[in-house]
């Protein structure tokens, strides 16, 4: 570390070009630091749709257009470089005063940051409150893509705000610093490692337009996609499961062995995707749309499908064991080896399907539950059932 003794052999002149150049340096960190500020801020205003859309972009100065998810990355390296930079010149100049002090030697004055009545309140906002809420700000926004990182960026965050008292308190003050930030850090790895959504939170993507994007790698748990335009994005064994999906556009998309357990997709257009072999457990289908969709090998165990439209796809082998289903057209639907154990069909149409008596054995519905020719279903009269699927949130 630096001490004033390493001034002590500069001769006056060389100690005056050396206030000089550390001013400058000072003053030219100050300025690059205040824009990366801006433009963290900013990007941490950005909606969640930055995160995961690599065709996004974010104009950074002096870098150019950077890709908005890899920002997350780039934006606190830089914000901890420039501190520490910043910090190493302060102390520089520290002792530099020091020194000049000690010889009575007399300059032309300079602009230094902390002597100045307007760059003063600037340099001392960046350093004390904007660089660490930046870095808090960017381990919130990473928290909606469960990593390492947005771990690493509270750690940065406590470190950088810890930096600078560390220059100025007295040994003592520093021991009890240091102490207070170990454990900070101890409980925050033990409540990452113990509770793993400890640092996570759900991605806010309503209205989001991700058509034909590649999100397989994407954590969507209890994620807000409502209204999001998702038609034939890569959604293979995605974790959706508590998503709220509701009238979002899925057409086409390839959504094979997804996630989609105890999730909202009420009103949603499924037309074309594939879902074979998807987990659709407990999820919540009022009024959604799955025309010539594959199914096949899906399980909707325990699903609410009310008013939903099935004509055309595959549901062979699919299980739909303790299922409700109200007002549902299935009709012209493969339903092959698709098993129906105690699912409740009121008023639904299956007419023109190759669903067998057998499959309905322990099944029961209603008067108007509209069945192919020679078929019979046992009669069921569950309103309170009923009810429970159409009032779902």
């Amino acid at each position: 570390m630096l001490d004033s003794s390493d001034f002590r052999k500069f001769d006056n002149q060389q100690i005056i070009d050396s206030l000089g150049g550390t001013e400058a340096s000072i003053l030219k960190t100050v300025f690059s630091l205040t824009i990366l500020t801006i433009v963290s801020l900013l990007s941490i205003t950005l909606p969640d749709v930055y995160l995961i859309n690599p065709n996004l972009s974010l104009g950074v100065p002096s870098i150019g257009a950077v890709a908005s998810n890899r920002f997350l990355f780039i934006g606190p390296t830089l914000l901890l470089v420039l501190h520490l930079y910043l910090h190493l010149h302060f102390r520089r100049w520290q002792l530099l005063v020091e020194v000049s002090t000690s010889r009575n030697i007399r300059r032309p004055p300079l602009i230094y940051p902390l002597q100045n009545h307007v760059l003063a309140p600037i340099v001392k906002l960046l350093i004390h409150l904007l660089v660490p809420i930046c870095l808090v700000g960017f381990a919130w926004k990473a928290m909606a893509v469960p990593s390492f990182l947005s771990h690493a960026l509270l750690f940065m965050a406590l470190f950088t705000a810890m930096f600078h008292p560390m220059q100025v308190l007295p040994t003592s003050s520093k021991a009890r610093l240091i102490g207070a930030g170990l454990m900070a850090a101890a409980f925050t790895i033990l409540a990452v490692f113990e509770f793993p959504d400890f640092a996570r939170r759900p991605l806010n993507l309503r209205y989001a337009d991700l058509h034909r994007i590649d999100l397989r790698h994407i954590d969507f748990r209890n994620a807000d996609l409502r209204q999001a335009d998702l038609r034939e994005t890569d959604l293979r064994q995605a974790a959706l499961l508590g998503a709220n999906l509701e009238r979002a556009n899925l057409a086409g998309a390839n959504m094979e062995k997804a996630l989609l357990v105890g999730a909202n997709i009420g009103w949603v257009n499924f037309d074309g995707a594939d879902l074979e072999a998807a987990d659709i457990r407990l999820a919540f289908a009022k009024g959604a749309q799955f025309l010539n969709t594959d199914l096949k090998f899906a399980d909707l165990e325990d699903a609410c499908l009310a008013r939903v439209r099935f004509s055309g796809s595959s549901l062979r082998g699919a299980v739909l064991r303790k299922t409700l289903i109200v007002e549902a057209d299935m009709s012209n639907t493969n339903l092959r080896d698709t098993k129906f154990d105690e699912a409740i069909l009121l008023r639904t149409n299956l007419q023109n399907t190759n669903i067998e008596e057998s499959q309905l054995a322990t099944a029961c519905g209603d008067n108007d539950t509209m069945l192919p020719n020679r078929i019979n279903l046992q009669q069921c009269n569950l309103e309170q059932a009923e009810n429970i699927c159409f009032d779902y949130p």
